[in-house]
């Protein structure tokens, strides 16, 4: 039994892994660069996640996909980057170092990792939705951003005394949405700066808050919108990736790793 392991760690470290302009590079060889370069652990966090997933896709029978699912991907991926004709597709496989065999190898366990997304988070997604729900909440503000205290003041009293704040914020306010009276795009409250999701959490429509000191600037906010959050769409797909990830990174502190070549045989890391 020794000997076989012994032999098997040989022929490891004779196989030619690569060759680099002409010069032929054991496994061996290969795993002293990464290593050298600091990059090992991240190759065997990669392979070790590649093969939980597709070890996890086996114990749940996922199916490969058929034909058509993944023609059907193929056909959407295309004409979201703009790759209609067969030219542009061919040299966008080029720039990316693969064939289309190979991509379509990798667009079918593209789908079978997302069946298994949905396995794993179909019975959390609506308990974890629940409990951060008034976080998920969207709110449409307009905004004055000027680089004075002073003049934030000023405004504020302005808009309080009955001037307009979307007039205001086209001839005062400093950054781009100025142009568009400082109305800002939707922005989920989770993901608000603290002082702002702490100054708005019981905001109304219309109240006016402010100035809020940014980044040495100084911020009037007007609460446009309260958006309520709805577990569909793309707040659903986010979700569903966050519970994914996790039981990914959970799956993975599990995993420990040996290398079985002569230098690295007693080597073992915890990946994360």
């Amino acid at each position: 039994m020794q000997s076989t392991s012994l032999l098997a760690i040989q022929t490891m470290e004779n196989l030619i892994f690569v060759t680099i302009n002409e010069q032929p590079l054991s496994l061996q060889e290969s795993l002293q660069h990464l290593k050298k370069a600091g990059k090992l652990n991240i190759v065997l966090l990669e392979i070790a996640q590649q093969n939980l997933l597709e070890r996890e896709i086996q114990a749940r029978e996922i199916s490969e996909p058929t034909a058509e699912m993944v023609e059907q991907f193929l056909l959407e991926f295309r004409l979201q980057q703009q790759l209609t004709s067969p030219e542009a597709f061919q040299l966008w496989l080029l720039k990316n170092g693969t064939s289309y065999t190979e991509f379509k190898q990798q667009v079918s366990f593209r789908i079978q990792q997302e069946e298994l997304k949905a396995s794993i988070t179909a019975d959390e997604v609506q308990n974890y939705f629940d409990q951060r729900k008034a976080d998920l909440e969207r709110v449409v503000f307009s905004r004055i951003v000027v680089d004075s205290i002073d003049t934030a003041q000023r405004l504020k009293e302005k808009v309080e005394q009955g001037a307009d704040f979307s007039q205001l914020a086209k001839e005062h306010s400093i950054v781009d949405d100025a142009i568009v009276g400082g109305v800002m795009a939707p922005i989920i409250r989770s993901q608000m700066p603290e002082v702002i999701r702490g100054a708005t959490r019981l905001a109304q429509p219309g109240q006016l808050i402010g100035p809020i000191e940014i980044e040495q600037r100084y911020c009037l906010l007007k609460v446009e919108q309260s958006l309520p959050a709805t577990l569909e769409g793309s707040l659903k797909r986010e979700i569903e990736e966050q519970i994914f990830q996790q039981w990914l990174t959970d799956k993975l502190q599990q995993v420990v790793i040996r290398l079985n070549t002569s230098e690295f045989t007693s080597h073992v890391d915890k990946l994360i």
